[in-house]
């Protein structure tokens, strides 16, 4: 009888322990897991358009997410032969072109960058190719 009382227990508790574990589960804010880190990092890279590079225009980064509201976008000329470089927050930051006289032709296109510390290389192509 002894044995069968501890049996029980102990399934009591196995089941109070998988209830506990499948809510504890569950129980997300529903955000997306995203940087809080205020570590900057430099980005460089070249910008073309259907295989040529661009000679104008900026590109800018925008670092902010819900944890990071109130984090301005950061942007940076490109330059001649179609080479920016920026310092922006490590991170997610999306990815935007201005002013490049393509407009029109690319539409507004929105990229993502996953900036890791140290120096980044992220050179963006347009139209992207592949998935």
């Amino acid at each position: 009888m002894v044995r069968l009382a501890r049996c029980k227990n102990f399934a009591s508790l196995t089941t109070i322990a998988a209830v506990l574990g499948v809510a504890a589960w569950g129980c997300d804010d529903g955000k997306p897991p995203v940087s809080s880190s205020m570590t900057e990092a430099k980005v460089k890279g070249t910008v073309t358009v259907k295989g040529k590079r661009l000679t104008k225009g900026q590109v800018t980064f925008n670092p902010s997410n819900y944890l990071r509201k109130t984090e301005p976008p950061r942007s940076a000329p490109i330059s001649q032969d179609g080479a920016y470089e920026i310092t922006t927050l490590v991170g997610e930051n999306m990815v935007t072109l201005e002013k490049t006289g393509q407009e029109k032709a690319l539409g507004y296109q929105l990229m993502t960058c996953d900036v890791k510390e140290g120096e980044n290389v992220f050179d963006i192509e347009l139209p992207k190719h592949g998935p």
